[in-house]
């Protein structure tokens, strides 16, 4: 409820959301009820070393097993999207930090495809609270998200001190 009370989400169109994946928040609720207001969703597809995004248009009729085990659209009946027409992004991690650092599965695939995300573009992550942790290191390539909503709470990058 609170994703959806977000500005950012009342003002998007184009979503790009992920498929929850081993200890990822379940999405699966967040993009049809999106749908069901009308907005694209977009889902990652792994291409090599990166990502390309599709717009599903049925969950999960439009989506098949990836060679990570994850599902992903199928790009024979789903519409290409591209970064520059998404107006909102969901961002998976295994953990965050209240500075707004991430942890994925080390493949690199998020930070690589968020680097490429216009500006005005926010970036939420979704998580439990006991996946917020006090410290994740953090190395040059990675990208920050800029709002994190948890069961108890709502971190939003605008709230830290540089």
């Amino acid at each position: 409820e609170k994703f959806f009370q977000l500005q950012q989400y009342k003002k998007s169109d184009r979503i790009l959301a992920y498929y929850p994946f081993k200890s990822e928040l379940d999405t699966r609720i967040i993009i049809k009820r999106s749908m069901g207001h009308g907005k694209k969703i977009a889902l990652p597809r792994v291409n090599k070393k990166k990502l390309e995004i599709f717009y599903i248009k049925n969950l999960p009729e439009d989506l098949k097993t990836g060679i990570h085990g994850i599902m992903e659209p199928l790009p024979l009946i789903c519409e290409k999207a591209f970064l520059k027409d998404i107006d909102l992004v969901i961002v998976p991690g295994v953990g965050f930090d209240p500075d707004m650092n991430r942890i994925g599965y080390g493949g690199g695939f998020y930070d690589r495809l968020l680097r490429d995300i216009p500006d005005r573009v926010s970036k939420i992550a979704l998580a439990f609270d006991i996946q917020v942790i006090d410290h994740i290191p953090v190395s040059e390539h990675d990208i920050k998200v800029d709002i994190i909503i948890t069961e108890s709470c709502i971190y939003n990058i605008k709230d830290r001190k540089e």
